[in-house]
């Protein structure tokens, strides 16, 4: 499915012993690979007891062709066990799969049949790809009502994905009422998660006064953080569009620049002359940077 994700990713451990004389480069690579086989062959012994967890890992490693040859005959084949155990992991997993025609043909019926199985558990991504589904009338009619509907489930969890999804709902009227200021709200809450596309929404809505007051020095700093994440559009934007629309004086760049540079994960970018009187001149850490 289109701009959906993967978000479990099964992590295999290579520990290499780095006590006593080194170890050679091949020496590594066996270990390693001698770990990776251990970890299949124990990830198999618990999936062919019907542990449900261990079936979708094993789905994961076939999926993606970790440590066993890429087979996604096989990968379906974990995910529908465990899926029919009612793993919402493995139902998502599975829906994607035939979303995308990934080793099946191509069926939304059954993508939406387990996807929504998974939604109604909870499952934020589901919820993000039910979402997606209903958006663009991926199996079903096309509705932004109920597309903004399952975004919102999936953004009240704090899913970034669903998230940004919403603020752009708000952000274009699809669904919900246009409404600018929610929209930078939504980006805000996915762009302090480290999310490169909501930042750079963010980045554009204060460049252009949009449900914000217009400030060029935030921005510019939130341009910054998306495109040191490799977002080609914000780059262009900081590097073109704002010397051209805004001016910046070099004091108000090195600001901007402190701002993302001292930004952290979790923290909304604030101009330093805001945070300085918010702490009474008792600035935080970076001197910019307020807790969200």
């Amino acid at each position: 499915m289109r701009s959906v994700k993967l978000i479990v990713t099964l992590m295999l451990a290579a520990v290499v012993g780095a006590c006593g004389e080194s170890t050679a480069p091949s020496s590594s690579k066996n270990e390693a690979a001698s770990t990776t086989e251990q970890s299949f062959v124990e990830s198999k012994k618990r999936a062919d007891s019907g542990d449900a967890d261990a079936q979708v890992n094993l789905g994961l490693l076939y999926a993606k062709g970790e440590g066993v040859p890429h087979d996604f005959a096989q990968a379906r084949q974990w995910y529908e066990k465990a899926a029919t155990q009612g793993n919402a992991q493995a139902q998502v997993n599975l829906g994607e799969m035939y979303a995308r025609s990934e080793g099946v043909p191509q069926d939304y019926d059954k993508a939406m049949e387990w996807i929504q199985k998974a939604a109604a558990q909870g499952h934020a991504r589901a919820q993000v790809d039910l979402g997606e589904m209903y958006a663009d009338g991926w199996g079903v009619p096309k509705d932004a009502a109920k597309a903004a509907e399952w975004y919102q489930k999936a953004a009240a969890q704090g899913d970034a994905d669903g998230q940004l999804r919403l603020g752009r709902m708000y952000a274009t009227g699809e669904g919900v009422p246009k409404d600018a200021a929610k929209a930078v709200e939504w980006y805000q809450k996915a762009a302090v998660q480290g999310d490169e596309a909501a930042q750079f929404s963010l980045g554009l809505s204060y460049l252009i006064g949009d449900g914000v007051p217009e400030d060029s020095v935030l921005a510019y700093a939130w341009l910054n953080l998306s495109a040191a994440q490799g977002n080609e559009n914000a780059k262009g934007v900081r590097d073109i569009v704002i010397p051209k629309r805004s001016q910046l004086s070099s004091a108000q760049r090195a600001e901007a620049e402190r701002l993302s540079s001292n930004w952290k994960p979790g923290q909304v970018l604030r101009r330093e002359s805001e945070s300085a009187s918010a702490a009474g001149n008792m600035e935080p850490a970076g001197g910019a940077l307020v807790s969200k």
